[in-house]
């Protein structure tokens, strides 16, 4: 394992500051405390934090290697110029509006929950007319979550109190409102390119860690010009500020990993907390945290695995508390009213026998794979894997595009859709060739003989996030999440 150089220190020191800060902000925004004194409190409590993870690992830091620090400032220097003039026509359009208008709220009210006066006297036809209520938002589903969308960018939750409150997770907002409190409205849309940013040194300290320095240095270079990135980090949206905390979960897993520190795994875990309050899609990254445990467990790591418990129960009270309930639950709906409405209409006896025969499906495969010859588990792993994989991506890129999707047109007729929402229109914005060249690398790994577990959890990480990214999601041609 590469040790721990001082800057690689240092930026560890950072993402503890800002995933300490995001925490404290989520849980000021939520009480209705997002004022400048609680702030600067929260400040001076981050920064400690930091110092305390900078003295903690100190003693095991090496010097950084000039050629190190030469292309971090490069990185940074390119990040800087490629991201830092926003895109500001995005906050006139689409979700893009939300973040900075829902951030101008939070610093007027210190909170993310209003009193919509326009709406004091008025009867519930009235009402009505300023938003559009749950049960016309879609055509084919009623939401029930909340009453109304107003503006498209709050959630009308007791129209008998003219209640409203944000209709976005809250991490980014209170980053935009904390930018916009230090120098006014108009930075609030610099939040984007300071995450996309800091996330090329993430994923190079991350490849640098998995498979030395030169591998995280191409893929910093990729994802730097990758249009994507471009994308994200100068429009004002909260792709880039989970994918800086997630991929930070990622990294201090295998760093303890490889130090054995447990102050990794609690930076960890609470990274992973601070990415679902800006994207909730980054649950995906649930699966990797039970693999890290469950390895753990069979390694008897048991002081790891207390911590790693300790710090996941704290985690999910501390979710549950500042989740954006009406935003989850009719996220939640349109899951089940949708892709996922076959569950729904199944009955509950039905629902628990799939999960019983799949968990005792894995269950026998278990069985059957430790009665296997060492030998012969190894190629089944290795082949299957390599079967998966260029199936999976051939389907993604040549199968499902065959197969159109059904929208509702204003005046309720259907219309066939293409490619519009899949992995196949991505590759159009950059190359087939980079989707081979990752199908390639989580084979070619698959056959190493003897490969870490470090780089066994990268590839739980990504078919985590492969899964439903090769079958559905929102890859529009004007929105390449």
């Amino acid at each position: 394992p590469t040790p721990l150089s001082s800057l690689e220190l240092g930026c560890a020191a950072l993402a503890a500051i800002l995933t300490t800060w995001s925490l404290l902000a989520v849980g000021l925004a939520q009480l209705g405390l997002f004022q400048a004194w609680a702030v600067a409190a929260a400040v001076v409590i981050a920064c400690a934090a930091g110092w305390g993870v900078w003295r903690h690992l100190n003693p095991i830091a090496h010097s950084t290697l000039r050629r190190e620090t030469i292309f971090l400032t490069i990185l940074l220097v390119g990040g800087g110029l490629l991201y830092s003039w926003p895109a500001e026509e995005f906050p006139q359009n689409g979700d893009a509006s939300i973040y900075p208008n829902t951030a101008t709220m939070l610093l007027r009210t210190g909170g993310l929950a209003y009193h919509y006066a326009p709406l004091d006297g008025l009867t519930v036809e009235q009402k009505e007319l300023f938003y559009i209520p749950a049960d016309s938002q879609l055509r084919t589903m009623e939401i029930q979550s909340y009453e109304g969308l107003l503006y498209g960018a709050y959630y009308l939750v007791d129209p008998d109190q003219n209640t409203i409150v944000s209709s976005r997770p809250p991490l980014t907002i209170v980053w935009m409102g904390l930018l916009g409190m230090l120098a006014g409205e108009q930075v609030m849309l610099y939040v984007p390119a300071l995450f996309g940013t800091l996330s090329l040194v993430t994923v190079y300290f991350l490849g640098k860690r998995l498979f030395g320095a030169g591998a995280g240095a191409v893929a910093a270079l990729w994802l730097l010009v990758s249009f994507p990135q471009l994308h994200f980090s100068r429009a004002p949206y909260a792709e880039v500020v989970g994918q800086f905390f997630v991929l930070s979960f990622l990294y201090a897993l295998v760093t303890y990993w490889q130090t054995r520190r447990l102050m990794f795994i609690t930076m960890g875990i609470a990274a992973l907390t601070a990415a679902f309050a800006a994207r909730i899609d980054t649950i995906l990254a649930v699966p990797t945290l039970l693999l890290f445990l469950a390895l753990l467990a069979l390694k008897r790591d048991w002081k790891a695995v207390r911590v790693g418990l300790v710090g996941a129960v704290i985690a999910v009270a501390f979710t549950m508390w500042t989740v954006n309930r009406p935003y989850v639950g009719a996220t939640a709906e349109i899951l089940l009213g949708g892709q996922l409405q076959f569950v729904s209409q199944l009955p509950a006896l039905a629902q628990l026998g799939m999960i019983a025969a799949g968990l005792g499906g894995m269950a026998l495969l278990a069985w059957l794979v430790s009665r296997m010859p060492a030998a012969w588990r190894s190629g089944l792993f290795r082949w299957g894997l390599t079967v998966l994989v260029i199936a999976g991506v051939s389907y993604a890129l040549w199968v499902r595009p065959l197969f159109p999707e059904y929208a509702l047109r204003a005046d309720g007729s259907l219309f066939a859709t293409h490619s519009e929402e899949i992995l196949a229109t991505v590759t159009r914005y950059l190359s087939p060739v980079f989707l081979w060249l990752a199908a390639a690398g989580v084979i070619l790994l698959a056959w190493r003989k003897h490969p870490r577990f470090e780089q066994i959890l990268l590839l739980v990480f990504a078919a985590s996030f492969a899964g439903p990214f090769l079958w559905k999601y929102t890859t529009a041609r004007v929105y390449p999440v």
